[in-house]
């Protein structure tokens, strides 16, 4: 124990005598440690976190792949997801985002700025378990009015652009050349499935029939039922795929159907970056921990060997050195 109270005591004063070496070693240290833990805060958030909705173990994520790639995935359809909810027994609600977001002209409030545009199913909030701070979400009948233009704006947007106003619902403005009405303002930090946060919600629906219903721009977002496993949804998909096939050759040929938990459907892709590059980042610190403690041991011991030189001559007879 009195060899270590030594040994800590010859360390401090090295690092004290070599203010150069010093600065090095806690810096890289410091980077290496920075590093490690912004990218497990990635890893933790997108990858180990669970998606904070209820039963967000059952939810999953609905997308179109083509069948001789399955690992490629792409947008679904609203007739396709308008049979996923008939044909399918295995889900308890099936909804829809839009794929991505979009930039809007925004007009009429203001000063005209560019917004970001988020479009969704009204189900999907009841589902996610989000309730806004202010007024009411859109229903389906609402979404199925061709009169309808209520729209939700998230709680920054409404602060950013209206100061908070209590009275903001069922104030009115242009996005590009439409005119929507405020109906609701939806919590803060709303961040839908940690995508770009949108400034403004619309709601769509999916039973509309016309021209773009095999259009393929949504996400569909599914809750099984309770005992159901996601393997057992994807057998049931992929029988439904092939009757689509059969039924719709023109727009359902080569097309399967992917059915992945809502954390590997939105973030899955990540893994092949995320995780290598945490391995990368954590060797690299292991490296420079190994790089320092050499060379603090060196230096220990170099100075203990002294000391022991110093030592034996100092009580070798005289004459024998």
């Amino acid at each position: 124990m009195e060899t270590l109270f030594q040994d800590l005591r010859h360390a401090v004063r090295m690092l004290v005598r070599s203010p150069a070496f010093t600065l090095v070693a806690v810096l890289s240290l410091a980077l290496g440690i920075s590093a490690n833990s912004t990218i497990f805060s990635a890893v933790n958030a997108v990858l180990l976190r669970r998606p904070p909705y209820p039963n967000s173990d059952r939810l999953v994520t609905i997308v179109n792949s083509p069948l001789k790639q399955p690992g490629q995935r792409y947008p679904v359809s609203t007739a396709d997801l308008v049979h996923l909810g008939k044909d399918n027994p295995l889900f308890d609600q099936i909804e829809a985002s839009e794929w991505g977001t979009e930039s809007n002209a925004l007009s009429g409030a203001g000063v005209p700025e560019r917004v970001v545009v988020q479009r969704v199913t009204p189900g999907l909030f009841p589902l996610l378990g989000v309730q806004p701070v202010l007024g009411r979400l859109f229903t389906e009948d609402d979404a199925n009015r061709t009169d309808w233009g209520g729209v939700a704006i998230t709680y920054e947007f409404w602060q950013r652009r209206f100061a908070g106003d209590p009275k903001v619902l069922g104030r009115s403005f242009f996005v590009d050349n439409d005119t929507v009405t405020i109906v609701a303002v939806l919590p803060p930090r709303f961040d839908l499935f940690g995508t770009a946060p949108a400034d403004v919600v619309e709601g769509i629906s999916i039973n509309q029939k016309g021209p773009g219903e095999t259009q393929r721009w949504l996400m569909g977002i599914g809750r099984l039922k309770p005992g159901i496993k996601i393997k057992e949804a994807q057998v049931s998909m992929d029988v439904l795929a092939r009757r689509l096939e059969q039924a719709y050759p023109d727009t359902n040929k080569g097309v399967g159907i992917k059915v992945q938990s809502l954390q590997d459907g939105l973030f899955g892709w990540s893994r092949q970056i995320l995780y290598p590059l945490f391995a990368a980042v954590a060797f690299v610190l292991l490296i420079a921990c190994i790089a320092r403690t050499s060379r603090i041991c060196c230096c220990l011991a170099h100075q203990r060997g002294a000391r022991r030189l110093a030592s034996e001559r100092r009580w070798a007879p005289a004459g024998s050195v």
